[in-house]
């Protein structure tokens, strides 16, 4: 779909999420950020957040390119537009206090497959008590020759600061390795 990479580009974040209340099993959000002229910086996009389905499966390969796809929306982190958003989500997360109705869980036996250069390492699922799976990617300027790679399940309707978690696949890809993740029991 797309070679991401920006000129300037601080950190890539592909992330692969499921949320067993979310209309669709899963979704696949592709960010990052980069630096701009005079100290400035600016996330960006790729595309819209992509509806993924039970049988589908994202194939991500960290590469070198001189060619990458733009990305369709670069948002500069001081401009009137992102500062307003920060305002608005500090207001919500001040104000915020978790729901005691439970979730309806669409899809609880949602899971992902998880493969690294065609090797299984893992399948997430979830526990009876645990509402999301987000496999993360993690590339940065500091280590260009690397990606990592975050899979992990939890729940969302518990207290703050409670950080009880279950991790999958904890992994860093090399130039031309890849990870596959197929959406499966949705």
């Amino acid at each position: 779909m797309w070679r991401i990479g920006v000129e300037n580009a601080t950190m890539l974040s592909p992330t692969i999420s499921s949320f067993v209340g979310a209309e669709d099993p899963a979704g696949l959000h592709v960010s990052g950020m980069c630096d701009l002229p005079s100290e400035r910086s600016a996330h960006v996009y790729w595309g819209e957040p992509i509806s993924l389905h039970s049988g589908d499966t994202v194939h991500i390969v960290l590469v070198e390119s001189t060619c990458p796809t733009p990305p369709s929306e670069v948002k500069a982190t001081d401009s009137p537009e992102y500062l307003e958003e920060q305002r608005q989500f500090e207001e919500l997360d001040r104000a915020y206090v978790p729901s005691d109705t439970p979730v309806i869980r669409r899809w609880p036996a949602v899971a992902f497959r998880c493969s690294v250069n065609g090797q299984h390492q893992a399948t997430a699922t979830l526990a009876s008590n645990e509402e999301h799976i987000l496999c993360s990617l993690l590339w940065d300027q500091w280590h260009p020759g690397q990606c990592r790679v975050f899979v992990r399940s939890f729940s969302g309707s518990t207290k703050r600061g409670d950080k009880r978690q279950t991790e999958w696949l904890r992994a860093n890809l090399s130039l031309n390795e890849f990870l596959e993740v197929q959406v499966r029991g949705a």
